[in-house]
């Protein structure tokens, strides 16, 4: 897997060093983000499979912001990367679930250790936490526990995701289910739904972000024995 990594660095010279030495292990960088607002740019446009974060940025948001409010948003791995090591911020640190810690002055060896083991976990789930979304331009990689619910329209489908975006895709349900894993079942000719984002559930409709979705009575016995089953 060559893996895109961001290095989000206020200190453009340890950024720099950073990516220098990604590079020497052959893995791609993108440009340095100095900032949340850079960062937070960067990985909406550029979608990186790793970040390496530092916890003090420039402005008013920090590092910790940048992991709660975008990267688990987008369900991708982080380590932090900071000078700050006594407790109180480590354990802040760990609320934000990193998939590791270094302190600087940073070992490379350690450094390229921590990526390696986080690269290998990703290469096994690869295929098992997301798919991707052709939407006539380019493919999209969408988490798959981040879609709400998938509505036919026609010839097209509309993928709804729970970070308030749509994509729609020339397909249907039939083959996007075949992509899809036990959390996902379709409750109307029209909808396939994720059911760990379900609100509530009435006798011929269930709601999911405040949308109403119709049970269809064709569906209507399967969908009860599965929340039976899932419950």
């Amino acid at each position: 897997m060559n893996a895109k990594i961001l290095v989000v660095e206020d200190e453009i010279i340890i950024a720099d060093n950073i990516c220098e030495i990604l590079h020497s292990y052959n893995y791609e960088t993108l440009e340095p983000a100095l900032s949340f607002e850079q960062a937070n740019r960067a990985v909406q446009e550029s979608k990186p499979d790793l970040v390496i974060l530092d916890i003090n940025l420039k402005g008013k948001k920090s590092g910790f912001d940048f992991a709660n409010e975008v990267l688990k948003t987008h369900d991708i791995p982080f380590l932090y990367l900071t000078s700050n090591s006594d407790f109180p911020t480590m354990k802040e640190a760990i609320a934000t679930n990193p998939s590791a810690f270094l302190v600087k002055p940073f070992n490379e060896r350690e450094l390229i250790a921590s990526i390696e083991i986080i690269i290998n976990k990703l290469q096994s789930n690869n295929t098992e936490n997301h798919l991707y979304v052709f939407d006539g331009k380019e493919h999209i990689k969408v988490i798959k526990s981040n879609i709400l619910f998938i509505k036919s329209d026609n010839i097209y489908i509309e993928f709804f995701i729970n970070n308030g975006t749509k994509l729609i895709s020339r397909s249907s349900l039939k083959k996007v289910n075949e992509e899809l894993d036990s959390d996902f079942i379709q409750i109307h000719r029209s909808y396939i739904v994720n059911i760990n984002h379900i609100e509530k559930i009435a006798s011929n409709e269930i709601t999911i972000d405040k949308t109403k979705i119709p049970i269809g009575e064709k569906y209507a016995t399967d969908f009860k024995n599965y929340i039976k089953l899932r419950k």
